[in-house]
């Protein structure tokens, strides 16, 4: 697999200025079969991959499996508190796919996150602050 390189996303923060984060354009696979694009922040410091609820809606997902399905809590430094309700889903990065697991939060939406769980294990990622990139080379 080639390289695959994102460039960072420039913001406007009221106390610092401009600052530039680490996204990436991540796919996973829908219930369909299709695969839908996402922008994520790339968060070294998440421990699992988090979207919307909305996000499992758009892949045609239940947001539960079954009625035993329980949520668990989700403690973020980025999102704070959520309920969260764990899939395992075809991830796509570049030309990589691997079987992740993500959580879906219940009810609002929030800034989708791209944590390590199933992801930092399969690629060798390099954050680049003076070029403002993130690459992934699968390992």
């Amino acid at each position: 697999m080639p390289e695959v390189i994102f460039p960072w996303r420039k913001i406007q923060n009221s106390n610092v200025g401009n600052v530039a984060r680490p996204v990436a354009l991540i796919e996973l696979r829908a219930n369909t079969g299709e695969w839908k694009s996402f922008e994520m922040r790339i968060d070294s410091a998440a421990p699992i991959t988090l979207l919307n609820q909305s996000d499992c809606e758009e892949l045609g997902y239940p947001l539960k499996d079954s009625k035993e399905d329980k949520p668990i809590q989700i403690h973020s430094v980025v999102l704070g508190h959520w309920d969260a309700h764990i899939r395992k889903l075809d991830m796509r990065i570049g030309e990589e796919t691997i079987s992740a697991r993500v959580g879906f939060t219940v009810g609002g939406d929030h800034e989708r996150l791209l944590g390590r769980l199933d992801v930092f294990d399969n690629f060798r990622i390099t954050f680049s602050g003076k070029n403002l990139r993130t690459s992934f080379l699968r390992e």
